[in-house]
């Protein structure tokens, strides 16, 4: 016998029957393929709500693969105990509307009272207070939550079809985005097909793997940057590529990664920082000459190529930076 699906617009079927479905990420998958272009959870999360919305449940299959657990995601409360690392769904104020992103906690100081959350949808860090839990302002700030839902719902029922339906996403992830988010994330993060880079999600098939030559280049421009660069900083140096966009940034972050003799992530669980942890491949030509201060054996003279057994020795002995 079918068991009849709650209102998508009740609390009773976000609370105890929404999951999310192969159906969600294959759709998912179709969305960041028409779009080329990565997407924040806060628009996936949206994505999936919009779709319930107009389409309903009826004869779709919640994922065979069970989560051990749902991935923590919160709604922001100035006396939560946070973490680095936290999702927390913000309210943010966006072309006069008050909507709902989900950001990362990047730092919490205790000593400050001060935990800074990335918004990736704005690309920003923005400081947020720590409060007791009796302080009034702390509650009044629960309260305003309420009160944007409540708004919302009024709303919902004197606007356009289109705008009433942007309401009702946002009144829904107001209320369950904890559930619906958190639910989500696992399930992205337990798909191969999605990769995620700085709070952007795309699809690994679509990424453009750069050439061998290019990230050979990249090697000896880390060798000499004066700190460990962003993979946005690294895929603007680079030159005569063929990948625009995501295709090319998402495709220099995989292959970053699948090279981890040559290029070390000073900023692991945060947004990626690169260095080199290995000798560059290839030859250069140094700018000055070196000895082995050991053995005092002449490793590279000025004007003259050095090839690769030569970068070898450079950089066990620490001289690499010094001569290029």
């Amino acid at each position: 016998m079918e068991i009849a699906m709650s209102d998508a617009l009740s609390d009773s079927y976000w609370i105890q029957e929404f999951a999310v479905t192969e159906a969600d990420l294959d759709g998912i998958a179709a969305y960041i393929d028409s779009t080329s272009q990565a997407h924040h959870l806060s628009t996936l999360a949206k994505w999936v709500v919009d779709d319930v919305l107009l389409h309903g449940r009826e004869h779709r299959q919640p994922l065979e693969r069970l989560f051990d657990t749902i991935a923590s995601v919160t709604l922001w409360d100035p006396a939560g105990d946070w973490q680095v690392g936290n999702h927390v769904i913000v309210l943010r104020k966006v072309n006069d509307r008050i909507v709902a992103h989900v950001g990362e906690v990047q730092v919490v100081e205790s000593t400050r009272s001060i935990v800074s959350i990335f918004i990736p949808e704005e690309n920003i860090v923005k400081d947020y207070g720590l409060l007791p839990a009796n302080d009034p302002t702390r509650l009044s700030i629960v309260e305003s939550v309420k009160r944007v839902v409540n708004r919302k719902r009024q709303l919902v029922t004197i606007q356009r079809v289109d705008e009433a339906q942007a309401e009702s996403i946002e009144v829904i992830m107001l209320e369950h985005g904890e559930r619906i988010v958190g639910l989500l994330l696992q399930a992205l993060r337990q798909d191969k097909r999605f990769v995620l880079l700085n709070g952007r999600w795309f699809l690994r098939d679509l990424a453009t793997l750069p050439a061998e030559e290019q990230m050979v280049e990249l090697t000896w421009f880390l060798l000499v940057a004066p700190e460990p660069q962003s993979t946005e900083a690294l895929f603007s140096q680079m030159v005569d590529t063929a990948a625009t966009g995501d295709a090319g940034l998402f495709g220099l972050y995989l292959a970053l990664r699948q090279r981890p003799e040559l290029f070390g992530n000073t900023e692991p669980g945060k947004r990626p920082l690169w260095k080199v942890v290995g000798p560059p491949p290839g030859s250069f030509v140094p700018q000055h000459a070196a000895y082995d201060p050991e053995s005092y054996e002449v490793l590279c003279v000025l004007g003259e190529a050095a090839g690769a057994e030569v970068v070898a020795r450079l950089w066990e002995t620490e001289l690499l930076t010094a001569v290029v």
